[in-house]
């Protein structure tokens, strides 16, 4: 349930509300109390998709260089927030290093960092529920293009289109406070600008591409314009001018879930909870269906990755939990999941909390791990097998605490 939240808050005797806020609080995030005014959704208020002429980061870049790999410094010497983000190195061979490189951002970041195709534009949701947005040149070196851009939303999560293009905004505001999937559009220079929202939704916490349609999100809510009542996973069609409500359906027996993660693979979705509510434990989803099919118990499950082999997923469990799991998929059995605590080659993990994937080239199916003060590298085989490959140390202290993570694709 948030670790960075909780080893603040032992720093800082922070009470539960505060805790709270950040979003496990069994149901009511902060930002859906923070007096953002409602607005009439209409046909009108959707947008098209963005023309030819915007397309600025859609090329991907060379698939075996050398990357950057962002993560975040929430937390100062004395544990006051700051916007501090570092550049490390991701050679083509898999090996992690520092390289100076620092750059701040209008606030701490929450979420995983999003990039577009050609690795030019990074974008993450701060804590006060704005954008960051940076541009990464060929040395790694960064330009902040938005230190802070505020809109009409409070993100919590962020997924750029697949022709980057655009990035779509998931806010966790119930609908009476404004909630809403938003498409705002990225500049060339890393710039956003509104592009008119696309769903009222309520309680988004989590979402995801579709693996068979780009242009389709599956995401967590508590409702959804057009879905039923009950109905916590859906899957949206964001391809034509006004999108479409495709389908609905449920994960979990109960109406409890805060999910913190939400994954795909092959023909099912995982939808981590780890809510105040009931939390520990993960949903598996028939993506034919959008049933439930099974619950895997896993303590305190922030985030789930998966294989781009389509054929194993990893879990992380993180607070006082500290483990990762190893997810075995098979798709044809009625609970296609068997779960294994990973073998440790590196040591036993430290407050893991998020991950973030690279599906392309030599490196393809390699995540990255936070921990308390730095990076894990985990690579997926072919196989569905799953290594402990390295740890990157990024110092001892507070001010090393790591928090946001994403990695140019």
């Amino acid at each position: 349930m948030r670790c960075l939240a909780l080893l603040s808050c032992v720093t800082l005797g922070c009470s539960s509300s505060v805790i709270g806020s950040l979003g496990n609080d069994g149901g009511t995030s902060a930002a859906m109390d923070a007096g953002f005014d409602s607005e009439a959704n209409d046909a009108s208020d959707a947008s098209p998709k963005l023309d030819a002429s915007t397309l600025c980061h859609n090329t991907p870049q060379a698939e075996n260089t050398e990357r950057a790999l962002i993560v975040s410094h929430p937390f100062g010497p004395n544990s006051t927030k700051t916007g501090l983000h570092e550049v490390l190195k991701l050679s083509s061979d898999g090996k992690m290093a520092t390289t100076g490189i620092i750059f701040t951002l209008g606030g701490a970041s929450r979420r995983n960092v999003a990039f577009t195709p050609d690795g030019k534009v990074g974008l993450v949701a701060l804590e006060d529920g704005n954008i960051g947005t940076f541009i990464v040149e060929t040395d790694l070196k960064v330009t902040v293009a938005e230190s802070s851009f505020a809109g009409k939303f409070y993100a919590d999560a962020l997924i750029v289109s697949p022709d980057g293009s655009s990035v779509w905004v998931l806010d966790p505001n119930t609908t009476s406070n404004a909630g809403a999937l938003r498409e705002y559009a990225i500049a060339c220079d890393g710039k956003l600008s509104d592009t008119g929202r696309k769903l009222d939704t309520s309680a988004m916490f989590s979402g995801t591409v579709a693996n068979a349609n780009p242009f389709q999100l599956l995401v967590s809510a508590k409702s959804v314009s057009g879905s039923k009542s009950g109905t916590q996973v859906h899957l949206l069609d964001l391809s034509a001018s006004v999108p479409s409500y495709v389908r609905g359906g449920s994960a979990f027996a109960d109406e409890d879930a805060i999910p913190s993660s939400l994954a795909i693979v092959d023909a099912h979705a995982l939808v981590a909870d780890d809510g105040l509510g009931h939390g520990d434990r993960i949903g598996v989803v028939d993506m034919a269906t959008l049933s439930r099919v099974q619950e895997i118990n896993i303590k305190n499950p922030s985030a789930v990755v998966t294989s781009p082999y389509g054929n194993a997923a990893l879990a992380i469990a993180s607070d006082t939990t500290s483990k990762l799991y190893s997810l075995g998929y098979d798709k044809t059995k009625p609970a296609p999941f068997t779960i294994t605590e990973l073998k440790y080659t590196q040591g036993k993990p430290s407050l893991p909390q998020l991950a973030t994937m690279v599906n392309r080239g030599a490196l393809k199916g390699h995540a990255f791990v936070t921990e308390t003060t730095g990076v894990r590298h985990i690579a997926f085989d072919t196989s569905g097998n799953l290594t402990d490959v390295a740890v990157l140390s990024l110092g001892a202290g507070i001010p090393n605490i790591v928090g946001s993570i994403g990695v140019q694709p």
